[in-house]
């Protein structure tokens, strides 16, 4: 696990890798906030509050209830508190910089 720790704050933790509520997420995994899609590129812990640090991605169109296409063209980077992860997502690539993204 990769860990750094801020000067003068030991209590704040950035990392690889997050457990949480029996799942994990690491840097890489596209998760999904409500109708938001994410691309993971940090995990954080400020104390006992745990964070994720996200490409929030564009959607280009919703496919069915449960997937949409995105494009990572116009990400914007974005926090998202742990607690709010309720849905995990599985994803294909199927062209360059657009994804399918199913969320579960």
């Amino acid at each position: 696990m990769l860990e750094f720790c801020l000067v003068g704050n030991a209590e704040f933790v950035i990392c690889a890798l997050l457990g949480f509520q029996g799942a994990q997420v690491a840097v890489g995994d596209y998760i999904a906030r409500g109708g938001a899609v994410g691309i993971v590129r940090a995990c954080c812990a400020d104390g006992l509050d745990l964070y994720v640090v996200v490409d929030k991605l564009r959607a280009n169109r919703e496919l069915s209830a449960h997937s949409i296409e995105v494009h990572t063209a116009g990400s914007v980077r974005e926090v998202w508190p742990a607690d709010e992860l309720v849905e995990r997502a599985a994803w294909q690539r199927i062209s360059l910089g657009t994804t399918v993204v199913v969320r579960m």
